[in-house]
């Protein structure tokens, strides 16, 4: 049986979550995806790694056309861990 309640929450629930989503940066987006597709067990594990390898040759294409710039590693970890920190 269905509960029309819960629908209408769920539903403008989702309609938050959208909203918030369109607010983040391009990489938070990416982390976001990610975490959302590596909960579900229906993805196969193909169709990420295919994901994986197109954003990879994204941010590859972008560092070699000058449309981003390289920082070193150690800040690059700094920056994820203080992400993953504001998540939690």
């Amino acid at each position: 049986m269905f509960d029309i309640g819960r629908i209408f929450f769920m539903q403008k629930t989702m309609k938050k979550v959208l909203a918030d989503a369109r607010e983040l940066s391009v990489d938070d987006k990416e982390i976001l995806i990610h975490e959302l597709l590596s909960e579900l067990d229906s993805t196969p594990a193909a169709e990420i790694d295919r994901l994986r390898m197109e954003l990879v040759s994204r941010r590859h294409r972008d560092l070699m056309e000058g449309r981003v710039k390289s920082i070193p590693s150690q800040e690059s970890d700094a920056r994820i861990r203080a992400r993953l920190n504001e998540v939690k």
